[in-house]
């Protein structure tokens, strides 16, 4: 497998500006609910736009167990619920995303018939 060079560059650029050390994880939570947040918009458009308005609720959905997760990685893990509130969070979160994307599969495969 060949890597190419524009795949690597952003890597090697982030390697050399990177701190040496770095305790924080807010900032990487806050990436993370960014990120799912712009996942959901996206395809709660796309559902309303196919008239899914069910969907569009299960990516809302899917959105407060992301930042549920985003709650949870600032508590502490020393304790064996805690891993099990969070994994059960995790699980119902992937599930709800899970679900609502096949509602729109169903539309575009029907529609693509």
């Amino acid at each position: 497998m060949i890597i190419k060079s524009s795949a690597v560059a952003p890597i090697l650029i982030a390697a050399a500006v990177a701190p040496p050390y770095f305790s924080g994880t807010i900032i990487f939570v806050v990436i993370m609910c960014m990120g799912m947040a712009m996942v959901c918009l996206g395809l709660s458009y796309y559902a309303f736009a196919v008239n899914k308005k069910g969907a569009t609720v299960l990516f809302v959905f899917a959105f407060i167990c992301s930042l549920g997760m985003g709650y949870l990685s600032s508590q502490d893990f020393s304790v064996a619920y805690m891993n099990w509130i969070a994994e059960l969070t995790n699980v119902a979160g992937q599930a709800f995303l899970l679900a609502g994307t096949l509602m729109i599969h169903r539309v575009v495969k029907e529609n693509a018939d």
